[in-house]
């Protein structure tokens, strides 16, 4: 286990590592669609209508997992030593993101005692991505970058964990460490693979989307480690109407 991670989970407290199993009792399941359910006991599916931005979501989501405005949290390149290499990582990660169509750079930016978050957006604003970065990553990892569909289907796990079993638990299951496999795709044209991080307890937190026409399907799933004294598990789909994402 890293330093930070060791922090983080010492913020979290025991609230955040004794948890019980989530998503065991069939009160729980709403049918959205036969088509778009799989076998699986305990799954929480929610129809949801895309409203506003993806960078709206990208600001509930941080806040979820317990990040201020970067104004706010002006002492984050304060403690560090040098402040030169995440000002460098935070160039790369434009620079990454713009080759994918991501230009528009966002002049918000958040942070927390671990992480430095920069998001850009498309030109027409319908879309974001959101980089993670940390001045302690080591420099042959990916930069770990979360994009559109990857960005709604979080923020809406994270505020239903929330409402379900509190915010310990869902910075546990979704805050992202490290990537294992970024996805291959985008909100417009569903993913040809899923994104897979390792999460803050070093289990694993996976987003896949499906989409057809102006219909999306966006499926969260995450867990504990296998080797874990305890079991944390969830997932949930969310159904999404495109035709409601705005650039307003």
């Amino acid at each position: 286990m890293t330093r930070r991670k060791f922090l983080k989970l010492a913020a979290l407290g025991t609230s955040g590592v004794l948890l019980t199993q989530c998503g065991s009792s069939k009160e729980d399941i709403t049918d959205m669609s036969a088509a778009v359910l799989p076998a699986a006991a305990g799954l929480f599916v929610d129809t949801v209508v895309v409203k506003g931005t993806v960078a709206g979501s990208v600001t509930s989501l941080l806040v979820a997992l317990g990040f201020v405005l970067y104004e706010i949290a002006d002492n984050y390149f304060d403690s560090l030593e040098s402040e030169e290499p995440i000002k460098s990582e935070v160039e790369e990660a434009y620079q990454f993101m713009s080759t994918g169509g991501f230009t528009q750079r966002s002049e918000t930016a958040f942070a927390d005692r671990f992480s430095f978050c920069c998001f850009a957006e498309t030109k027409n604003k319908e879309d974001a991505c959101l980089a993670f970065l940390d001045s302690s990553r080591d420099s042959n990892e990916d930069l770990l970058m979360i994009e559109g569909p990857s960005i709604l289907g979080l923020n809406y796990a994270a505020a239903h964990i929330i409402e379900k079993y509190g915010r310990e638990s869902a910075i546990a299951l979704l805050y992202p460490v490290k990537v294992k496999y970024p996805a291959d795709g985008n909100l417009a044209k569903g993913y040809k693979s899923q994104l897979v991080y390792e999460n803050i307890i070093g289990g694993t937190t996976r987003v896949d989307y499906t989409m057809s026409g102006d219909v999306g399907v966006i499926t969260v799933s995450a867990d504990t480690p296998p080797d874990a004294d305890y079991r944390m598990y969830y997932r949930n789909q969310f159904g999404i109407d495109l035709s409601k994402l705005t650039s307003a």
